[in-house]
């Protein structure tokens, strides 16, 4: 299960020893001490102290002195649901966003080299791709926000986002 969900976190860009601490954490029954984690995932302390890091800076992993013991704990965040949606919110959606002003930027300033005489084929093709791509992530956006405004993963919410889509895609605009 740990390298599995290694390989998840992985993906969405965190690395696999992060993916193995926070996964040995959320499933241990009681804080654990960082020899303790060393120990099980046979990880240099500077490493494990790295990822324990990365892990508290994004809300997934707290830290904690246990009344009466010297050595710190550490525990894996038990709302999986918030987790996600901390990290779409402030990661993917500011990425979707700029995205979507990017490509606004970019068919405009198509839109003027056809008007000042550009290749206007050319001007063309490139603002017809862009507007599609700032429609794509107009839709990557109304999805997220959709998503993350819900609290909880509500699908009836995520199936009026993709309905959302359907209107998008029919719009043929920006």
């Amino acid at each position: 299960l740990a390298a599995g969900l290694g390989g998840l976190i992985r993906f969405w860009g965190f690395g696999t020893h992060a993916g193995r601490v926070w996964t040995v954490l959320y499933l241990s029954p009681r804080p654990l001490s960082a020899p303790e984690l060393a120990t099980r995932l046979r990880m240099s302390a500077g490493l494990l102290s790295q990822t324990l890091t990365l892990l508290e800076r994004w809300g997934v992993v707290t830290r904690f002195r246990a009344p009466g013991r010297k050595l710190l704990l550490h525990a894996g965040a038990e709302d999986v649901w918030s987790t996600v949606t901390r990290v779409l919110s402030s990661r993917e959606l500011g990425m979707v966003r700029d995205l979507v002003a990017l490509t606004g930027t970019a068919a405009e300033t198509a839109r003027r080299a056809r008007a000042t005489g550009a290749d206007p084929r050319r001007a063309e093709h490139v603002e017809r791709r862009v507007l599609a791509l700032r429609r794509l992530a107009r839709v990557g956006e109304a999805l997220l926000t959709v998503l993350l405004a819900a609290g909880t993963l509500d699908l009836g919410r995520l199936r009026g986002a993709m309905r959302l889509v359907g209107q998008v895609r029919g719009q043929g605009g920006p």
